[in-house]
């Protein structure tokens, strides 16, 4: 007969230690001190004719509710009907966690690096290892993935920012966005947050090269013969050509 809220909730210890069973190897343990635990009993045969009896622990009752119980069960009963060990699974779930725990934004940094090796440029290659050793590894290299978040990057970029440094700003925070990317790609991030932080970063106001007043030709053109500041000829030619035709200089 299946187990009820009120059954379960009900159940109090008693001289020695014994079990309320809800059907297929699911169970609750009552204590004779009155604890309360879920397990599971399970039993494995293979196809050379062996047999493992096990039982996994599911959890304390009333941390784990009857709803969750079953819940639980039920994933532990399909890996026991595809022979696999609910222990065994749990074991490696718990592996695999504590690697993405120690993944640090810095392995995944270089992994991606790797990657840019062989689709760019030598120099742009090293440009972009240079600015990454020298103002995020530093600071957020060491953060494990599973830990690194968009408050993180912001305050690097900040510092950079303080050195009036916007331009470099701008270039690392898309370097971050294009290594969360690829995190994404390969699974280990859910997302780029640097999308996050875009209006909280300072932006350089566009400076336009100011114009020569009439009366400031003369002496520029004379300047310009001069040619103190040592220009080729083809750029005072390319100057006055400017001068006479009045297009733009990439046109």
């Amino acid at each position: 007969m299946k187990l009820t809220d009120m059954a379960v909730s009900k159940a109090k210890g008693q001289t020695l230690d014994y079990r309320m069973t809800d059907g297929k190897g699911l169970y609750l343990k009552v204590l004779k001190s009155g604890g309360k635990s879920w397990r599971y009993d399970f039993r494995m045969t293979f196809p050379d004719g062996t047999v493992k009896n096990g039982t996994t622990y599911i959890g304390l009752y009333p941390d784990v509710s009857l709803a969750e119980a079953r819940l639980i069960h039920a994933e532990a009963h399909k890996l026991v009907a595809q022979g696999i060990d609910p222990n065994d699974h749990k074991k490696e779930k718990k592996r695999k966690q504590w690697q993405e725990r120690e993944l640090k934004f810095a392995d995944v940094a270089n992994e991606w690096l790797e990657k840019r090796k062989a689709e760019i440029k030598p120099e742009t290659y090293h440009g972009i290892v240079k600015r990454l050793e020298k103002d995020v590894l530093p600071e957020i290299g060491q953060i494990s993935m599973v830990d690194l978040n968009a408050q993180d990057i912001l305050q690097m970029l900040k510092r950079v920012g303080k050195r009036g440094a916007v331009d470099m700003v701008k270039r690392l925070r898309q370097h971050c966005s294009q290594i969360l990317r690829y995190s994404v790609a390969i699974g280990k991030a859910e997302r780029d947050f640097t999308l996050d932080i875009r209006e909280a970063l300072a932006t350089r106001k566009t400076k336009h090269q100011p114009a020569l007043e009439p009366h400031e030709i003369p002496e520029f053109l004379k300047a310009l013969e001069r040619n103190e500041a040592r220009l080729y000829p083809q750029t005072r030619l390319a100057i006055e050509m400017l001068m006479l035709t009045l297009v733009r200089p990439i046109e």
